[in-house]
């Protein structure tokens, strides 16, 4: 492996490893058969536009709410301090959340409830959510002990974060529409998912976004997305580099694809 990468740097090692996990035809295990199956991308391209389209609108919608102007996230925490904030036009109703699944090891928790809301008595809605607690001991809960003392210490860190959210919600969109470093992009998704998860807690509507963070990590921009022309031309110029030992952005054969 070390002569290979000297010789031919990163790409060769990476050829090398892609054949011998993935194309190994070989001595086989049970289930090295299974991961070892292929599919073409473009199957994964209507997922990858639709969930782009999903995440783009989500960020889009938290800037017409403002999120760039004033403190949100107190309350889209359900953390509100004060009793202007903490108001909602749907305070006529009651919750209640009852436990349908858990499993509690007390470093990961994870929790499937029903969220019920209660109106004159009577019950108007219900719905699954799932949460995620970690490092969850007697008083001490992880989670929420870093939200209110760092993420919402004051307006100021708590205006940092939520447009942090908001810029990434808008990026992870754009890059999955475009189709442009797809497994970064859906790597982030993964992040932001597993955050709800850990704090608003995620319905049932929206399950399907972790999974199909994970389906476009495995390759889904390289049809019909900027993947196809991107990931070739970064490696033609890391290879150039390695060899050269000279940063070149354009050069003979920087477009050239290794199909």
């Amino acid at each position: 492996m070390h002569y290979l990468w000297e010789i031919t740097g990163f790409r060769g090692v990476a050829r090398y490893l892609y054949h011998e996990v993935l194309e190994r035809r070989q001595r086989k295990i049970f289930l090295e058969k299974h991961w070892s199956t292929r599919i073409q991308a473009w199957w994964l391209t209507p997922l990858r536009l639709f969930f782009g389209g999903m995440w783009l609108y989500e960020g889009l919608v938290k800037v017409a709410d403002g999120w760039f102007s004033s403190p949100k996230l107190a309350s889209f925490l359900g953390m509100a301090s004060d009793a202007t904030s903490a108001a909602s036009p749907t305070a006529a109703y009651v919750t209640r959340i009852d436990d349908v699944f858990r499993i509690k090891t007390g470093i990961i928790n994870f929790f499937i409830e029903t969220e019920t809301r209660i109106a004159g008595g009577e019950d108007i809605i219900a719905q699954h959510l799932s949460r995620i607690e970690f490092f969850h001991f007697g008083d001490f809960n992880l989670v929420p002990w870093f939200l209110n003392n760092v993420v919402l210490a004051n307006d100021g860190v708590a205006m940092f974060f939520q447009i942090l959210v908001v810029i990434l919600e808008i990026l992870v969109g754009l890059m999955l529409l475009g189709g442009a470093f797809t497994f970064i992009g859906s790597l982030i998704s993964l992040g932001l998912t597993i955050m709800f998860l850990s704090s608003t807690g995620l319905y049932e509507k929206s399950w399907w976004m972790v999974f199909a963070s994970i389906a476009t990590m495995g390759g889904a921009g390289r049809a019909f997305g900027l993947d196809y022309y991107l990931i070739p031309y970064l490696n033609n110029v890391w290879e150039s580099f390695w060899k050269n030992r000279k940063f070149r952005l354009f050069f003979k054969g920087s477009i050239d694809r290794f199909d």
